[in-house]
């Protein structure tokens, strides 16, 4: 979501009274988002509390661009944008499997990060949040997900404590809390850079990555029903249970 869309969506959600209040679980719906998650912890949902399962580190890098005309600059600088993400999936005390990221990024990186997207996710309504009880610095400040099922975390976005992630800056855990009981290495994710909404016209920024895989949710499969027998197997089964019975009306004669 570009920063135009994102203002207008903000807009529209304060006027809706839709900003996330206190701690606690935050449902995401398709084609809908949370502004200003609160944040939670296990004492406020002990219900996410589980195991790890699966957990994967993905360095990325991507070319980002900055330009500054204030000065009368016409020409662009270009550098790599670089760090880590880290996935995990947790099978959680009610047996379901919860999804986990965290998003560091380098020291010497040339942007900060604005935003952070999965793809590969059908739409499903989920609790969305970060965990005030990890480590990090950086809390996403909206979430919102795409009617056919993108779920996109950005921070900044003029929505105090959250800032963008600069270099040497690393989020929250920020997660998904499902009812799925699997998951899958079929998901995907790309970071995005960008001047936050707002600020001086006169400097900008931008960048994007290509997709890195990461884990997404997977619902079993209703059992299947026993096979229908075709028409010709239908009328032997029949034919055949005509003979029993009339063997058995015999023995008894």
């Amino acid at each position: 979501m570009n920063s135009v869309a994102m203002h207008a969506a903000l807009c529209a959600a304060a006027l809706l009274g839709t900003l996330a209040g206190g701690a606690g679980a935050a449902e995401l719906a398709p084609g809908g988002m949370v502004v200003g998650p609160a944040g939670t912890t296990l004492a406020d949902e002990p219900n996410l509390a589980g195991t790890v399962i699966a957990a994967r580190t993905t360095r990325f890098s991507y070319e980002g661009w900055y330009l500054d005309s204030s000065n009368g600059n016409t020409e662009r600088e270009y550098g790599d944008v670089t760090g880590v993400v880290r996935s995990s999936v947790v099978r959680s005390v009610d047996g379901s499997v919860d999804f986990y990221w965290r998003v560091s990024v380098s020291r010497g990186a040339f942007l900060p990060i604005a935003a952070f997207t999965l793809d590969g996710w059908a739409p499903e309504t989920f609790n969305a949040n970060w965990r005030s009880d990890g480590t990090g610095r950086v809390l996403p400040a909206v979430v919102s997900q795409e009617i056919e099922g993108g779920v996109n975390w950005a921070f900044g976005q003029y929505l105090p404590p959250s800032t963008e992630i600069y270099p040497g800056q690393r989020s929250f855990s920020f997660f998904l809390d499902t009812d799925a009981d699997g998951y899958s290495a079929d998901g995907s994710f790309s970071l995005l850079s960008e001047r936050d909404s707002g600020g001086s016209m006169m400097i900008n920024w931008g960048g994007e990555s290509g997709d890195y895989r990461t884990f997404a949710p997977v619902w079993s499969q209703a059992p299947l029903l026993a096979p229908v027998p075709e028409p010709g197997t239908a009328l032997l089964l029949a034919a055949g249970g005509l003979v029993m019975v009339s063997l058995q009306r015999r023995r008894r004669v």
